[in-house]
């Protein structure tokens, strides 16, 4: 029997019609359970900008395109402080009456919150409605803190605060979620004993507009690796292989020199940015790729650049931390993993020349997410997890 879930998450540089991987998820997950039949909402707050929304909107899961309902609340800052005063600011939000109306008729049987801003606004939902509440915590910032330098006592206590303060919203919730099993672990540590992982799946929103400068740059570019968030690594590996193109997404040419810290002859020729991109010119990039570079260290929650490469099939150079949030992914089999960032000129050069190489870990890659990763599978396992809040009621 289908069951209606509602989705609440927030958006502020990006939101879910121009998604960046907090909304992917949230994308993957409200596709997957449409795809097994559910009614799906996804209830989006916003501060200060936009317009509101209710509207349907196309997701791409399977060879389908299916349809979920979307609704955009616009909401007023009782403050414009950043830190600790956004979360108190977020706790304040009330529900509308035309809101509540909406939200009434929709009548969820299940609420999934994404991440801290909105549990509050997701608890109201609940009570509302009659509910059963689902907290998703997309980072543990405990996980991050050793690689992230902080300095002074404000900044070196903020990752034990927003820890504890997950944790706390993870008990009070019905059930909470996380995306890597990394995380789950250190949800338990404090005592967070209702809690699984589901690791996310990939579903694009379906009517994207083409651009044509992306399909000509891969036509007059086929040799070229793809990246997001420039970084100076990418510089190095650029000078170390003039003869392939560094294409980086997620940032545009004139933004690429502020962001690297360097003036614009000092960037390599073979290095350029494309700005953001979505379905279908990901796709495009995607496959014809002869790798995508994930260079991330020591963070907490999940890379949904890995989703992606793993869904088109393209194979991957990453670090071990990244690799590591999916269980069972293998080195040399599924992806190539390495560290020392100063081996990725070898084994970029590695990549580009050896095509049977390419073809094998990109095959293994498509193999493994559709065994373990597919939308299809990503439903069954969120429906057990409200088949146990069921029984536990």
């Amino acid at each position: 029997m289908g069951r209606s879930v509602l989705f609440i998450g927030y958006g502020m540089e990006g939101h879910f019609l121009r998604p960046y991987g907090y909304q992917r998820v949230v994308q993957g997950s409200a596709a997957s359970l449409a795809l097994r039949g559910h009614e799906v909402a996804y209830l989006e707050l916003m501060w200060g900008k936009g317009r509101p929304l209710d509207e349907h909107v196309g997701l791409l899961a399977e060879g389908r395109e299916l349809g979920i309902r979307l609704i955009r609340a616009i909401l007023r800052r009782h403050t414009a402080k950043g830190g600790l005063s956004f979360y108190v600011d977020s706790a304040r939000v009330r529900l509308g009456e035309q809101l509540k109306k909406v939200l009434v008729e929709f009548g969820p049987d299940y609420v999934v919150c994404e991440e801290r801003i909105p549990w509050f606004t997701a608890r109201d939902v609940v009570r509302l409605t009659g509910a059963r509440l689902v907290f998703r915590a997309h980072i543990i910032e405990l996980l991050e803190a050793p690689c992230r330098g902080l300095r002074g006592l404000g900044k070196a206590t903020w990752p034990y605060t927003m820890t504890f303060y997950t944790a706390s919203l993870a008990r009070a919730s019905d059930w909470a979620l996380t995306l890597a099993f990394q995380d789950e672990r250190e949800l338990r540590k404090l005592l967070v004993r209702r809690v699984s992982t589901v690791e996310p799946t990939y579903a694009p929103i379906a009517n994207h507009a083409s651009r044509d400068e992306v399909r000509h740059l891969v036509e007059e570019h086929p040799a070229f690796f793809i990246t997001y968030e420039p970084r100076r690594l990418h510089v190095r590996l650029a000078r170390a292989l003039p003869g392939v193109d560094f294409l980086i997404i997620g940032v545009s040419q004139e933004a690429l020199t502020r962001a690297l810290g360097l003036p614009r002859e000092k960037v390599p020729d073979n290095m350029m940015a494309l700005g953001r991109v979505y379905e279908p010119d990901l796709a495009v990039l995607f496959e014809r790729a002869m790798a995508l570079l994930i260079p991330q260290k020591c963070f907490s929650g999940f890379c949904i650049r890995l989703i992606e490469g793993l869904a088109y099939g393209t194979p991957m150079l990453t670090t071990r931390d990244v690799a590591g949030k999916v269980r069972g992914l293998v080195d040399g089999v599924h992806l190539l993993v390495e560290d020392d960032y100063r081996r990725w000129p070898d084994l970029l050069a590695r990549l580009a020349e050896d095509e049977e190489l390419r073809i094998e870990l990109g095959e293994n890659a498509r193999e493994f997410y559709q065994r373990r990763l597919r939308p299809q599978v990503h439903g069954r396992r969120i429906e057990a997890i409200f088949d146990i809040i069921g029984r536990g009621s």
